[in-house]
């Protein structure tokens, strides 16, 4: 193809796994940091201190870097971390509860169907002593599945101490 030649929309392949679908290949992966990439202290350190918290939410005008600087910063944090870009077609819970729980390394994903099995499992990794768990779930603003939403709200409220949501 020359540079004048359109490009073909890409098309979307979806594979079904008992009830549940697979997520997108990339989707549960952050954005690599570029040799170029400017850290930022004062954004890392804001990140640091909120940590405690269990949402964080990190508001800015679109294409001002967030997603960026949250990868940055979690590629520098180092510990248990996971990743979640999400778009519309993560409006379906079949597709948002499994693929959060395999971000989270939950044994057998696809057996996920909601808040409170996310939480129990939590609940049976934090009895092992575990660490912190920061999960960035990126571009939340794409769900807006309002079951979703109240599940997200009853994970909160319900998850063990370990769990970090970065919004």
């Amino acid at each position: 193809m020359d540079a004048r030649t359109p490009v073909p929309p890409a098309t979307v392949v979806r594979v079904t796994v008992g009830e549940s679908l697979v997520p997108r290949p990339g989707a549960l992966v952050a954005p690599t940091i570029g040799r170029h990439h400017v850290i930022r202290g004062r954004i890392d350190a804001l990140l640091d201190d909120a940590t405690e918290a269990p949402l964080v939410l990190v508001s800015a005008p679109a294409g001002s870097g967030k997603s960026t600087a949250v990868s940055g910063w979690l590629h520098r944090r180092g510990g248990t971390n996971g990743w979640y870009s999400l778009d519309s077609d993560d409006n379906a819970p079949a597709v948002f509860w499994p693929s959060l729980a395999s971000v989270l390394g939950i044994s057998d994903p696809t057996e996920t169907r909601g808040p409170r099995d996310v939480a129990l499992a939590l609940f049976a990794r934090e009895h092992g002593g575990a660490r912190p768990i920061v999960v960035v779930l990126d571009d939340y603003h794409m769900i807006t599945n309002g079951s979703i939403h109240d599940g997200v709200d009853h994970l909160i409220l319900e998850a063990p101490a370990i769990l970090r949501l970065v919004i």
